[in-house]
């Protein structure tokens, strides 16, 4: 089975006693920083969310390591637990390609401020709130917010983007300016304008985006 590919990992299924895994593994070791500051940002979330319902929005790290590759350079692994009942608003966004109902957009963007609002109290920035981190479960409609690799303090600069999406990235982060949760803010809106069937932009909604939705997305 070919891995799956990210914009800076591949990440191949596995197991690990007898549980689903994914192994992420930086392609180039000079990615191995944005693995390491994944790995941090992970471990502090574990730590001050231990019990709490909360939880329940984030990955779980299990393992991180180094892989030697063919050419002799250590490349950053991390073991993952793998959510497989889980899909991506960019998987939800190719199913329904002219927008989602709002009340659907509605309580996908809860949980996603939920997962925002946690980690801004931590200090945390994510960096980039886009449709492939943003994963929902239908079953019992939680939402996870993935790929740490970008994630920084408040106040510091986010080093690298997904240049697939560099439009859906707030301005501060082009013009390495310092992050602030207004930066996750601003990106998880033009997630939120994608999914209703616009182009990220609060002016671009179809008529049937009730005012309060347009209202929100625009603050």
């Amino acid at each position: 089975t070919p891995p799956l590919r990210g914009d800076l990992c591949d990440l191949f299924p596995a197991t690990a006693d007898g549980e689903p895994v994914l192994l992420k593994v930086a392609r180039a070791a000079r990615n191995n920083d944005l693995l390491q500051a994944e790995a941090r940002a992970l471990l502090r979330i574990a730590r001050e969310l231990d019990g709490q319902a909360v939880r329940a929005h984030f990955p779980v790290l299990i393992e991180q390591f180094q892989l030697r590759d063919m050419a002799g350079a250590q490349r950053q692994a991390h073991a993952l637990r793998w959510e497989q009942e889980y899909v991506s608003l960019a998987d939800v966004l190719a199913a329904y390609p002219d927008g989602i109902h709002p009340a659907d957009a509605a309580w996908m963007f809860n949980r996603l401020l939920a997962a925002l609002g946690t980690i801004h109290n931590l200090g945390l920035v994510h960096g980039a709130v886009l449709l492939p981190h943003v994963l929902i479960r239908p079953a019992d409609h939680n939402g996870m917010l993935i790929d740490w690799c970008y994630s920084v303090h408040q106040g510091a600069t986010i080093q690298a983007i997904s240049p697939p999406y560099i439009v859906d990235y707030a301005p501060e982060v082009r013009t390495k300016v310092a992050a602030t949760p207004a930066t996750d803010l601003y990106m998880a809106a033009r997630c939120m304008a994608r999914l209703l069937g616009g182009d990220g932009t609060e002016d671009s909604l179809p008529p049937r985006v009730p005012r309060p939705l347009r209202t929100l997305l625009r603050a």
